[in-house]
């Protein structure tokens, strides 16, 4: 283990006698994602490797938990949300595999030069979102960070088109078919604290700010933002700032009740 807690692992080590490492996906303050590959298969899958801190270890026994309840009321994986399909301990660090997915919404966003989404795809994407954390908070489950990062294309083909606006081109996904990813923050709704700071900056309701108790509201508040993302390819609310943020919120929906 690293002096900061990440597990030591290296292009084609084996972890869990099963599974050989390919390259790294992504790192982040939780520790870091694998593409691995199961020797007995050849198939290719994400390995989340927490860690070893305790407070990130609990962090993912909690989600872990989360992971398995989602898995259990979904069984044929039709409600949208991420796959858990094996967990383990590997030294110090609590490992999770997935399915591998395709890009994220923001990350295709960034590829396309931010150029907006087309309308029916967003439509697409919204509909699917809205059933994943239907879902979830039929579990009395809520997500907390959802964003444009935490919902990945299951597909990564694409075509590339013209944009008869600019006459430059962009890429259209062939299949917008989605994922919701990353239940590390997600509480149940009768067992967190109401006056906690949740979701991303640009995300975040204004019950938040306002520190006036939250519940599955601020799930939905973070669609109604990133489906006006998609649509002009800008942040709705760009600030880091709470008084701000809540005077843009006034400027363009007006003043609070």
């Amino acid at each position: 283990m690293t002096a900061d807690g990440y597990c030591i692992l290296k292009i084609d080590d084996v972890i869990y006698a099963k599974y050989k490492i390919k390259d790294i996906i992504g790192k982040g303050m939780y520790g870091e994602v694998f593409r691995v590959e199961e020797i007995a298969t050849l198939e290719k899958l994400a390995l989340k490797v927490i860690k070893g801190i305790d407070k990130y270890k609990r962090s993912a026994e909690s989600e872990l938990d989360i992971l398995k309840v989602l898995r259990y009321h979904d069984v044929e994986g039709t409600q949208g949300c991420i796959t858990l399909l094996q967990d383990f301990n590997h030294g110090n660090h609590v490992c999770m595999l997935f399915p591998i997915y395709g890009p994220s919404l923001f990350e295709f966003l960034r590829l396309n030069s931010y150029q907006p989404y087309p309308l029916f795809q967003i439509q697409s994407i919204c509909q699917q979102l809205l059933k994943a954390i239907a879902f979830i908070h039929s579990l009395n489950i809520i997500h907390t960070d959802i964003k444009p990062e935490n919902i990945l294309f299951v597909h990564d083909q694409f075509t590339v088109e013209q944009n008869s606006s600019t006459l430059g081109h962009y890429r259209l996904m062939n299949n917008t078919k989605i994922v919701l990813i990353d239940f590390g923050t997600a509480v149940y709704n009768s067992q967190h604290n109401y006056q906690s700071i949740v979701s991303t900056r640009y995300y975040r309701p204004p019950e938040v700010i306002l520190k006036l108790g939250w519940t599955f509201a601020c799930d939905i508040w973070a669609v109604g933002c990133i489906s006006v993302e998609l649509f002009t390819g800008k942040l709705l609310f760009k600030t880091h700032d709470d008084i701000e943020h809540l005077a843009l919120m006034e400027k363009i929906l007006g003043a609070f009740p």
